[in-house]
């Protein structure tokens, strides 16, 4: 393996976790390791010339830089870190020259989507495992790593602070409602300086306003979730950006028809491109895939990213059309379930429900409002 890349959404600890293997492998590289940060190049025709910056390698007249590169690194038996690639993904094919140049170079890349190269092996960079506090003695939640997480950040930010059984379940439950991504955890234990575990736990229902206030000396899309997500977001294109803003509308995850019906792109060429934008949502790390044990795929967002997701529909002025489709299709779904749950298919319709609880519950809160005559068709069905 030559080429691997660090993916995952802001906040998930990339960079964190490519310095972390670069120390750690470093006596393996003869001619040592190096950090490359791309986040502020935004022209792929200075990629190469930032790699070769840390790396000693000086322009010369009349030949590239890439080619001095190239012939710097041709016996070298180095590892490169090169971190926010995203933003330059056009340069991806430079990696590959690189590599193709020099047979002892090894390079760790961080970004929230793939280089889509050959030699490219991906590991997704997943949160912080979630506390499961149901019957879970004191001693052994409080080792849970996203707990850990918080009770290191809030200390330092009130020394006086420390997990106790008293607020633990509230610690637990604040580390689940953030997914257990790491920035946000950072970011909601610095806010113990004023609040308690259980004020930060009732102000949760906006992340991200609450989720600000990183340190002075971080890059600013690291200050802030709203930063983290918003990087990721400016760089879609637009029909990925409607798609994003349309699919949040969605609590608890979505299936495809679902997301086929609430986009309008239920037919032909139009589900076509919901696939192709969808994969490429995925692969941006904004969506996460799940298959199910029917064998389906079941899709969602991380609560933080559906929070700015509904954001930017309300800004378009559509999130009352899409929560108007969501609750059709929900009611529709609840019409066709009805006959089938006396049926020998029962139980597949009753996991199916069980399964789109969310969506069932926020689909009857609109019609209730919106369109009573749905809420008592829906009712009745389920």
């Amino acid at each position: 393996i030559r080429l691997v890349t660090l993916t995952g959404i802001g906040g998930t600890g990339k960079t964190t976790l490519s310095r972390a293997v670069a120390g750690r492998v470093l006596p393996k590289f003869r001619d040592g390791a190096f950090f490359i940060e791309l986040a502020d190049v935004s022209r792929t025709e200075v990629v190469a010339s930032t790699i070769a910056q840390p790396l000693g390698v000086k322009e010369e007249a009349g030949r590239p830089i890439l080619e001095l590169l190239k012939d710097h690194l041709s016996n070298k038996r180095m590892l490169l870190v090169i971190d926010n690639f995203e933003q330059i993904i056009d340069a991806a094919p430079q990696i590959a020259e690189l590599l193709n140049a020099a047979e002892d170079l090894k390079v760790l890349v961080t970004s929230r989507e793939l280089l889509r190269l050959t030699a490219e092996v991906e590991y997704q960079v997943p949160p912080l495992s979630l506390p499961e506090t149901e019957g879970k003695p004191f001693e052994e939640l409080r080792e849970n790593e996203a707990i850990r997480l918080f009770a290191e950040r809030a200390s330092a930010a009130r020394p006086t602070f420390s997990v106790t059984r008293e607020n633990i379940t509230d610690v637990a439950a604040i580390c689940a409602r953030l997914d257990g991504l790491p920035l946000a955890i950072e970011l909601a234990a610095a806010r113990v300086k004023i609040l308690s575990p259980a004020a930060i736990l009732s102000k949760l229902e906006n992340r991200l306003n609450l989720l600000t206030g990183g340190a002075r000396d971080l890059p600013e899309r690291q200050k802030t979730m709203r930063g983290a997500v918003m990087w990721s977001y400016d760089l879609l294109a637009e029909d990925e950006k409607q798609v994003f803003g349309e699919l949040s509308i969605f609590s608890g995850g979505f299936r495809l028809d679902a997301a086929e019906f609430v986009s309008g792109r239920s037919d032909g060429q139009l589900s076509t491109e919901l696939l192709d934008i969808l994969a490429s949502l995925i692969d941006k790390s904004l969506i996460l895939r799940k298959e199910m044990p029917d064998g389906e795929s079941r899709f969602r967002m991380l609560e933080v990213v559906r929070e700015l997701a509904l954001e930017t529909l309300d800004e378009r002025g559509r999130l009352g059309e899409i929560r108007g489709r969501h609750a059709a299709f929900f009611t529709d779904l609840g019409a066709t379930a009805e006959p089938l749950l006396q049926s020998a298919e029962s139980g597949v319709w009753l996991s199916r429900l069980e399964e789109e609880h969310d969506n069932l519950r926020s689909a009857m809160d609109w019609s209730l409002v919106n369109d009573p005559e749905m809420a008592v068709r829906l009712a009745v069905s389920v």
